[in-house]
């Protein structure tokens, strides 16, 4: 096979391609981290349930853990660089991520705020 000349390997790829690629992806996973974060949550209060404190604070920290990286990540989706800020991409995504984000943050502080004084006034 012969392979082609550098005249006919052009480059064909639209305009924007690359940074509206990488925001997709980047939506993506913030959107995974943010529902691991939830579905740890969930598990911790199951646990909670049955009394198994200490498994439940292990999956409270993940969901911890996890939901710090989903707002890692959509940092990025929210300052955008000059270049990537160029493509054509949604800005009320990383905006309402933001939001939920920041009541997630407010629901756990108050959840572990419980939880923990529930722990100490237990007899």
């Amino acid at each position: 096979m012969q392979q082609p000349s550098k005249s006919e390997t052009k480059d064909t790829t639209p305009p924007h391609y690359h940074a509206t690629m990488m925001y997709h992806t980047t939506a993506r996973n913030v959107g995974l981290y943010t529902s691991l974060s939830l579905a740890s949550l969930g598990a911790a209060r199951a646990l909670l349930s049955r009394d198994l404190h200490g498994s439940a604070a292990a999956f409270g920290m993940c969901s911890v853990l996890f939901l710090v990286l989903a707002m890692d990540l959509n940092q990025a989706l929210l300052w955008p660089t000059p270049s990537v800020a160029a493509a054509p991409t949604s800005r009320r995504v990383p905006v309402a991520l933001a939001i939920a984000h920041t009541f997630m943050c407010i629901a756990m502080f108050v959840a572990i705020w419980r939880g923990t004084t529930k722990f100490r006034n237990r007899k």
